[in-house]
């Protein structure tokens, strides 16, 4: 009966050994498997790592080269567009303006006889002329300065011009046309404001005196003429009703 039992617990220590030997063998191989998984997931990943590196840098690298040639595109555009518009249209400075009397006769020391009245307090000193862009291009916006000498006072001493004791400025806003097409001819007048506390009508005696009109157009141009502004009759003092207002041209 001993012997019995005994060889039974024999067998069942040598069954559980197997077990746990089993069970070791298992687990080793468990933990290969794991490992093995996680270094192919690892080498996975890194694969996927450098392709995603590859075509970021290659979209990149095209992106760059695409954007780069849109530039080019749109630098070569705009240099043949701006040769075209300057091809038909010119710029301002391709413009040339040239003065000429009212008798369509150029403007260099011609005696013009001016409109002189009272306006207000003021005396008005309209000259008449015409101005022709000789040039394909347009003129840009016009300035007009008119420099003059005793008895015409406009209260504006001469910046620029020596040889003058005064000047009277006009802006194209009170221009009209202010701007001239190419090959463009239009008639103009300017008038220069005396102020009266300045310039009595005894003041404006019959004579011719020297002045000079210049034009300034085109990015810094600038066409003179020098004239003769004859009185050829007295002026009479204002009475108080005022003359009609100066055309806006």
């Amino acid at each position: 009966m001993d012997e019995d039992v005994k060889d039974k617990f024999e067998g069942l220590a040598k069954q559980l050994t197997t077990v746990n030997e089993n069970l070791n063998s298992r687990l080793d191989l468990v933990k290969w498997y794991v490992s093995g998984i996680v270094g192919i997931v690892g080498i996975v990943f890194a694969a996927a790592s450098v392709v995603f590196t590859i075509n970021y840098n290659t979209d990149r690298s095209a992106f760059n080269t695409q954007i780069g040639r849109g530039m080019d595109d749109l630098r070569e555009f705009r240099q043949t567009t701006n040769e075209y518009i300057k091809e038909k249209l010119g710029t301002s400075a391709d413009a040339k303006i040239e003065l000429y009397g009212s008798n369509k006769v150029l403007l260099d020391d011609q005696t013009v006889t001016p409109q002189i009245f009272n306006w207000g307090n003021s005396w008005q000193v309209k000259i008449d002329f015409i101005i022709k862009n000789v040039g394909n291009a347009t003129s840009g916006p016009l300035y007009f300065k008119i420099y003059l000498s005793a008895p015409f006072n406009t209260g504006f001493p001469s910046s620029d011009e020596p040889k003058f004791e005064y000047e009277y400025s006009v802006n194209p806003s009170d221009i009209n046309p202010d701007v001239l097409p190419g090959n463009y001819t239009s008639s103009f007048h300017t008038s220069a404001t005396l102020p009266s506390p300045l310039v009595r009508a005894a003041d404006l005696k019959v004579g011719k005196y020297p002045a000079l009109i210049r034009v300034y157009y085109g990015g810094g141009k600038v066409t003179s003429a020098p004239v003769f502004l004859a009185i050829e009759r007295a002026v009479s003092t204002p009475d108080s009703s005022p003359s009609p207002a100066p055309p806006a041209r």
